[in-house]
């Protein structure tokens, strides 16, 4: 009687099981980082990291021009969330836009690339807000600014502070 042998390849298996530990190994951060800040210092010496975090959890502007117009120095800033929020509020979105590559990098051990795109997924999502303004949630310009800048888009000036974000993988 002959015995009939199955040969299985678990190579597959085996890079998975390996990704899953590795996976407490990677994050994945977006925002400004200091180091890709493009904008040149605005007149108070503030670039790109320094204005995000003022608009992302409100603030104040020291305003040469809205001195003139009202007598006072400086300008309230409404909080408008271009990073928490839309990372909070659409985080099935972004999971949506990773998973399709999931099994496949898992299949082949490469989750930094599994990090790398969930960076890339969250820019995304990010680059949405400013489209929409929040999703309609910012609050509004004040009209001398609208004036000012010729435009009612919040966060939305010369285009630096968009273009600024960026996403990195490190190793923890």
């Amino acid at each position: 009687m002959a015995l009939n042998k199955l040969v299985y390849n678990t190579e597959m298996l085996d890079n998975i099981k390996k990704s899953l530990g590795e996976l407490n190994k990677f994050k994945t951060q977006v925002g400004i980082f200091e180091n890709k800040d493009s904008r040149k210092k605005n007149f108070e010496g503030l670039g790109n990291a320094d204005i995000a975090a003022r608009m992302e959890f409100g603030g104040e502007f020291n305003w040469p021009w809205w001195y003139t117009v009202t007598g006072r120095h400086r300008i309230g800033i409404p909080a408008r969330s271009f990073l928490r929020m839309p990372i909070r509020t659409h985080i099935s979105d972004i999971q949506k836009l990773v998973q399709k590559d999931v099994m496949a990098l898992f299949a082949k051990n490469k989750v930094d690339l599994l990090f790398k795109r969930l960076g890339i997924a969250c820019r995304k999502i990010i680059d949405q807000a400013f489209q929409t303004s929040g999703w309609g949630e910012w609050a509004p310009n004040h009209p001398l600014v609208i004036e000012r800048k010729g435009s009612d888009k919040p966060l939305i000036d010369t285009g630096s502070l968009r273009r600024s974000i960026s996403s990195r993988v490190d190793k923890k």
